[in-house]
């Protein structure tokens, strides 16, 4: 399962976002693994046991893509491998991405108020 994030999060541009998962099996776990749908390959990983281990939890971490568009989702994904070669999918995780850029203004002219009359 991820344990955090949980539910739905929203996070802007470039935030880093830290994914807690934690497995069980009662003859051994072989793999754990996450992936973030950001389209980045390095914000998936698989942690490999050797000896196999019966229960771990691990921390996996990602930044929010700086191009993500706002309003857009990213999915967090997690799963575990036993000894058998059983795959086991955690509930997905959705990251809304929020609008990280502020607005722009400037002041693009000043008048007196007097009024001038074209001729």
């Amino acid at each position: 399962m991820v344990t955090t994030p949980s539910g739905t999060l929203s996070a802007k541009n470039g935030d880093h976002i830290v994914v807690s998962t934690h497995a069980t099996d009662d003859l051994g776990l072989k793999q754990l693994g996450y992936r973030a749908a950001t389209g980045n390959p390095v914000d998936a990983q698989t942690k490999v046991y050797t000896p196999p281990v019966t229960e771990k939890t691990e921390g996996f971490a990602f930044n929010i893509p700086a191009n993500a568009a706002p309003g857009s989702t990213i999915r967090v994904e997690a799963s575990a491998i036993d000894t058998k070669g059983q795959v086991s999918q955690a509930t997905p995780v959705d990251i809304t991405v929020l609008d990280a850029a502020l607005p722009t203004v400037e002041i693009t002219g000043a008048t007196t108020g007097t009024t001038q009359r074209a001729w």
